[in-house]
């Protein structure tokens, strides 16, 4: 809190998922008869984002029915509010229950729910692990993910504190499931982050089912008051401490899952991360650590951390204070950085083309239309003359001006539609859209350098070999900025930062 100029804790978070319905939802508090039940929905992410019946997964759509449903009270979810011309929608009905108490307290939601009427408040970052399972009616034991976790802490508290505990409490009683729980993702997307605030202290909450498939594991460790977190899709708790209540909270079978999975001997100092977090492959574990330094060495650049760690951030930090105090405008600027100014900054070198893009695209796109109406024109010419000729250019042109005017139309729909986000749509027809990436592969991201320089590996290159590549990418080079310097009369601009 006394991080801020407002003397509050903030929290903010990014949400890249691709097929996500971003809409924003208002639920009311609410009372509710005495032996009443609570449902507890298969998550959904997905328009309209009530919950599901079937198997989703949110990068690659495998079998969903997407559901709509009254039970929260607010009418974005609603069934007669929704876009119906697509989809006749269901009523949602839950995969579990759980007693439900008096009167539940009002928040607002998008994809993860935000804030609720006591200024509970929670970022969201989904992170690898060691453990994954699957919810009931999906072929497993589990009935929380993190999305209805949050809504019942939501619901039910008015602290961090108090909804750290409810979120552990509940998830190792009811059994705790991850994003996905089909194809290669399972354990990528099997472990999650809170960051959860309240008026006056701020919380990191981890969690991941247990090896049972029917529990949890969780930690929680508190920020302190001076002090700034990040999360860059991986854990970042490594000391724990549970018998320092004031400053840590997490489950009693913490160390009896990590032993009996051989992901900690029992003999060395526990890290909860190095035994829970699921390793990512190569040297991309940079995606996460090196968000994380940034995000440090923004907060105070008199911060002496270097940009390079081991897969597991160990050398880091749980947390750094901060220079001076913040405001939403730091948080804003953090969220909007591209490494500027630093040996990693997207907005320079090859990688981010000839206009400073920092943005990343896995293929090129070519736009050329080429009409040919030189030989009708000749032929009308000779046949028909003069007049006849003009005629024939004159609705040509006009056919050519109407038809790109068309066209251009169309491809603003259809490309808004189809493309945005770095992501691909498809299939609008159906119950559920099609999404896939459009990102690079692995091995030309670390062939270029996107995770840092390269080190030397020590082969031997000839000179004419070095002689001859340079002299092929010079050319290249030259020629590509030729033909574009040709083809383009607006002055270029180097990129500018949205202020």
């Amino acid at each position: 809190a006394k991080a801020s100029k407002s003397g509050s804790p903030m929290t903010t978070q990014t949400n890249d998922c691709s097929s996500c319905d971003f809409r924003i939802a208002k639920v009311p508090q609410k009372t509710h008869a005495a032996g009443s039940q609570r449902d507890v929905v298969l998550v959904s992410q997905v328009y309209p984002r009530y919950g599901n019946l079937l198997n989703i997964q949110r990068f690659t759509i495998l079998t969903i029915s997407a559901l709509v449903g009254t039970g929260r009270g607010a009418p974005e979810y609603f069934k007669e509010n929704q876009q119906n011309n697509f989809f006749n929608w269901t009523e949602t009905k839950g995969i579990g229950q759980i007693p439900q108490v008096a009167t539940t307290y009002g928040y607002i939601e998008g994809v993860y729910p935000l804030i609720n009427e006591h200024q509970l408040a929670i970022g969201e970052s989904t992170c690898g692990a060691n453990l994954w399972a699957k919810p009931a009616t999906q072929g497993g034991k589990a009935l929380f993910d993190i999305t209805e976790l949050a809504r019942v802490a939501f619901e039910r508290t008015k602290t961090a504190r108090e909804a750290v505990q409810l979120m552990g409490d509940l998830a190792v009683q009811y059994g705790y499931y991850g994003a996905e729980w089909e194809g290669d993702a399972v354990y990528s997307e099997a472990g999650e982050t809170l960051t959860v605030t309240d008026t006056k202290e701020g919380w990191v909450f981890h969690i991941l089912p247990d090896d049972s498939g029917a529990s949890a594991v969780w930690v929680a460790q508190r920020v302190p008051d001076t002090h700034i977190v990040a999360i860059g899709n991986q854990f970042i708790i490594h000391h724990v401490n549970l018998t320092d209540s004031d400053n840590f909270l997490g489950s009693s079978n913490l160390y009896d899952v990590a032993k009996r999975n051989n992901f900690w001997d029992g003999q060395s100092n526990f890290d909860f991360t190095v035994a829970y977090a699921r390793r990512r492959p190569g040297e991309s574990f940079y995606y996460s650590t090196r968000r994380q330094w940034r995000v440090y060495t923004l907060a105070n650049p008199r911060l002496d951390l270097s940009p390079y760690t081991d897969a597991f951030g160990t050398t880091y930090p749980f947390s750094v204070e901060t220079a001076g105090l913040l405001d939403a405008s730091d948080l804003i600027r953090f969220q909007r950085d591209h490494y500027e100014n630093t040996t990693f900054d997207l907005t320079q070198g090859p990688q981010s083309g000839p206009y400073g893009n920092p943005d990343r695209y896995s293929k090129p796109a070519s736009f050329v239309a080429q009409q040919e109406v030189q030989a009708t024109a000749v032929s009308i010419l000779a046949r028909e003359g003069e007049a006849a000729l003009v005629a024939h250019l004159t609705a040509a042109s006009n056919k050519f001006a109407t038809s790109a005017h068309e066209a251009f139309y169309a491809l603003f729909v259809d490309v808004v539609t189809r493309f945005h986000d770095g992501s691909i749509f498809s299939d609008f027809a159906s119950e559920s859209m099609t999404v896939s990436a459009m990102g690079y592969p692995s091995w030309w991201l670390e062939e270029v350098g996107y995770f840092g320089p390269k080190a030397a590996n020590g082969v031997a290159v000839t000179g004419a070999l070095v002689l001859g590549v340079v002299t092929v990418v010079a050319l290249a080079v030259g020629l590509g900025f030729w033909l574009g310097r040709r083809t383009s009369t607006v002055k270029s601009k180097g990129y500018v930062l949205v202020k």
